[in-house]
């Protein structure tokens, strides 16, 4: 995988963005903010399935140079994934409920906002990251900054499903 300059990063997070979320005044409407909601987290999902193949890929490379050692750890990254990617996939019942409770108060609405920019962005992260560690020498070094990125990743929606009542 090719390394991304930071202004292919940075035109790429805008276009995931913009793609994913309204501005602010786009949460007023439930309606809107449920369809809003939905894609985000289909998004997001979808692209932690596709880092996960990644994980799979690169495992396999980890065993054609010998390096056992760091299979666990690849394959323990790979779980939080998946694990992440089917909360983020089965989370529309308590959304929806959130959503439907009438309008959101300004204040929530940019919480609400905040914590989806933050999200696209951790994922935005995380993809340079896997590029970064596809191409390194010594890819075992990114290990710990990957699991670090997923647990942002992991934080960032705790705190959404927080804001919502459903812990």
């Amino acid at each position: 995988m090719a390394r991304l300059n930071l202004k292919q990063y940075e035109q790429r997070f805008r276009k995931a963005l913009g793609a994913r979320l309204p501005d602010v005044r786009g949460y007023q409407e439930a309606g809107v903010a449920t369809q809003t909601d939905h894609r985000l987290r289909a998004y997001l999902a979808d692209e932690l399935d596709c880092h996960r193949e990644q994980l799979s890929t690169f495992r396999n490379l980890l065993l054609r140079r010998s390096r056992v050692d760091l299979i666990d750890d690849v394959e323990f990254l790979a779980r939080r994934m998946t694990h992440l990617a089917d909360r983020l996939r089965t989370a529309d019942y308590t959304y929806a409920d959130f959503f439907s409770r009438g309008p959101l108060t300004v204040e929530q609405k940019a919480r609400l906002y905040e914590l989806d920019t933050a999200l696209i962005q951790a994922l935005q992260d995380l993809e340079h990251l896997m590029g970064e560690m596809m191409s390194a020498i010594d890819p075992g070094l990114y290990l710990r900054d990957l699991t670090e990125a997923v647990q942002r990743i992991q934080t960032l929606f705790d705190q959404r499903t927080e804001m919502t009542g459903h812990s």
